[in-house]
């Protein structure tokens, strides 16, 4: 056998370290090691060698490390809300204080004042790294998700989700947060190549299982400025977020779809059983079953989306005149509502000032500057909409596998760029997104 690469020679030791029947808790790596493990994670894509996969151990070692990683970076994360602003020196104060040593507490998943200073002992950028390095485990940059042939069967990891979580159904468990399907192949454990590992549903899920998505929001709610939210840290969450939503089965993990459609977006629930129909798409663990039981039943309400019909009224009224979603509302299945809006307010305001704020003439070229591309916007994200909700398996599988590949083409970047530069009614600096 052929001794392992210089790449992955950094990394078995680590790897020894650990049976593959050990739990996710049990193991506790130090910085050095995290670091090494970033370093690889990083530099893999380059050699893509497949010295760690000849067996299954080792294989289970490595998504082992991966799960703690990713429970390591949530705890980080925590506390990295918890310090907001705050130096180093500052929080070792505060850690001394018994006075402010409960309200840390009270946010963090652990009490360990040990535990603490060994995640505040991070840089800035090694945070940078750290949320990068997750967010390429969400993706097939992976050592153990490249080599399909070499992948255990359905039934290992059945096994081993049993082990790790007693009385716990693993099926259910991927199919509560992932597109999940199982087709023969992972049934018997001969996985071909364009088929996404279970490894990846797995270390998704766990992630998702540990409050990872709502723990990612508190941060962005609980930053008020670039001081305590840095904008590095906030593109890495970003890239975490958008890595996730390719595999994340959105239909049952955010969204819930009414059987009664009623024209109002806020409905209020039925019955007792309209409501537990709802909650039987969530699984037993998700935080929703306790913030419903906590809720009074009068305020717990649906929400629908409903597509509008683009205003033709000219959008103002005498001296009122009307931007945004009140006169082009826009479904959020293509994230330009706020794009929009912000495009209707320099256009009103070009129009004001090229009128010399007179404002019948001003408001009324407002209107026809605006309507066609807000009226091609707001068609466009009905379509995609009914692209994305359908429920037609000829059209999921499309969404899943052909549809990545065509919207990051070449030629759709091309005419992406189009639209953003030259259809654009805001005079901007162009700059080319594709070379």
């Amino acid at each position: 056998m052929q001794p392992p690469c210089a790449l992955c020679s950094t990394l078995l030791p680590i790897l020894e370290k650990y049976s593959s029947l050990e739990l996710i808790e049990a193991i506790d790596l130090q910085k050095d090691d995290i670091c090494t493990f970033v370093s690889f994670v990083s530099n893999w894509p380059q050699t893509r060698c497949a010295c760690l996969c000849r067996d299954a151990t080792t294989i289970e070692r490595f998504s082992s490390l991966v799960e703690w990683l990713l429970l390591y970076i949530i705890n980080l994360l925590q506390i990295f809300t918890v310090s907001d602003n705050l130096n180093d020196e500052d929080y070792s104060n505060q850690l001394n204080e018994s006075d402010t040593s409960t309200q840390i507490c009270s946010i963090l998943t652990t009490t360990d004042q040990e535990q603490q200073r060994q995640y505040r002992q991070w840089t800035l950028e090694e945070k940078e790294r750290l949320l990068l390095c997750v967010a390429r485990c969400f993706t097939l940059n992976l050592p153990i998700y490249s080599a399909a042939h070499r992948n255990p069967s359905l039934a290992h990891h059945v096994a081993y989700y049993q082990m790790q979580h007693a009385s716990a159904d693993f099926k259910t468990f991927l199919s509560s947060y992932c597109h999940f399907n199982l087709s023969s192949n992972h049934t018997n454990g001969n996985n071909d190549s364009h088929h996404v590992s279970l490894y990846l549903y797995r270390h998704i899920c766990s992630f998702c299982e540990n409050r990872g998505l709502i723990v990612i929001r508190q941060v962005f709610e609980s930053a008020k400025n670039t001081r305590m939210l840095p904008l590095s840290i906030a593109h890495a969450l970003f890239v975490i977020l958008t890595n996730l939503r390719h595999h994340l089965n959105i239909g049952k993990y955010l969204n819930m779809k009414s059987n009664k459609f009623d024209d109002a977006e806020w409905t209020k629930m039925k019955n007792q059983q309209e409501l537990s129909e709802c909650l039987t798409k969530f699984p037993q663990s998700h935080p929703i079953h306790q913030c419903v039981a906590a809720t009074d039943k009068q305020r717990i309400l649906h929400f629908g989306l409903y597509y509008r019909q683009h205003r033709n009224d000219g959008w103002h009224r005498n001296r009122i005149c009307l931007l945004g979603d009140p006169c082009h509302a826009t479904l959020p299945h293509i994230g330009q509502g706020v794009n929009m809006a912000i495009e209707d307010a320099i256009s009103l305001a070009m129009c004001l000032e090229k009128y010399n704020f007179q404002m019948e003439p001003a408001f009324q070229e407002y209107y026809k500057k605006r309507f066609n591309r807000t009226k091609r916007v707001v068609d466009m994200a009905r379509y995609m909409g009914s692209f994305y909700r359908s429920e037609n398996p000829i059209i999921s599988s499309i969404r899943r596998h052909v549809y990545p590949r065509i919207f990051l083409s070449r030629t759709m970047l091309k005419r992406l760029e189009k639209e953003i530069f030259e259809n654009c009614p805001v005079p901007v600096q162009q700059k080319n997104i594709v070379k």
